[in-house]
């Protein structure tokens, strides 16, 4: 009697296990969300009037979202593309989107039981700003750099990043990121394709790579900074 009595308990104890396990994993509540996608509040004042798309990783996978600035303010949020799951992410969808037009900030709060596609909502909008921010500086002409490497600094994400950049025969040969704070993981496909790019290209007018937008504008901009050195 004691042993069948043990082995009920014992199937009632995994029973409840399985049950708080399965809770977690199929909500947005995961203990592992980190909250570290790549992204920052823009000013709106410093975005021009437009549509401009964003995208950001969600519970399931990419998210993608256009925002529309008039005057100066978000005024209209439009989720183009999701994986989230259904009725879980229905109050992050429902949310989110106008508590940001409504504050003209994605300083909002996120949704309880929908983390992670709040995020992702958030983290999308800033990367839409960001492609319009207004904070790039003017690019430099090769044809006045002489050859040599110089060295360059822009603001990251996380803090300050410096490259060298070689230019011969007025063309970039080489972009070398030689410091920085970005978060590991995230920011390496920006490392991995926009040095490329720019050398690639002969230009600083590349593409900056989706869900490391900061990023990859940094290391347009400490590029551009290096090349003013000359």
């Amino acid at each position: 009697m004691t042993n069948k009595l043990s082995f009920i308990i014992q199937v009632i104890f995994v029973s409840i296990l399985v049950w708080l396990l399965t809770t977690l994993l199929f909500t947005n509540e995961f203990i592992f969300n980190s909250g570290d996608d790549e992204s920052a509040q823009v000013d709106t004042a410093e975005v021009s009037d437009g549509t401009f798309t964003g995208s950001a990783e969600g519970h399931n996978d990419q998210l993608t979202l256009d925002v529309t600035v008039e005057n100066g303010e978000i005024s209209q949020i439009d989720v183009t593309e999701h994986s989230e799951t259904e009725g879980i992410s229905d109050p992050a969808f429902e949310q989110v989107p106008e508590q940001i037009i409504e504050s003209n900030s994605t300083d909002v709060e996120i949704v309880s039981g929908a983390t992670f596609t709040s995020e992702a909502i958030i983290n999308a909008v800033n990367n839409a700003l960001a492609e319009d921010s207004g904070g790039s500086s003017e690019a430099i002409a090769l044809e006045d750099v002489s050859d040599g490497t110089y060295t360059g600094t822009s603001e990251g994400h996380n803090g300050l990043m410096t490259v060298d950049v070689t230019v011969e025969n007025q063309e970039i040969t080489d972009v070398n990121v030689v410091s920085h704070l970005e978060t590991e993981g995230l920011s390496d496909p920006a490392f991995d394709q926009v040095p490329d790019q720019i050398i690639n290209t002969n230009s600083l007018d590349v593409e900056t790579v989706s869900g490391a937008t900061f990023t990859s504008e940094a290391i347009v901009e400490a590029v551009n900074d290096a090349l003013s050195q000359n």
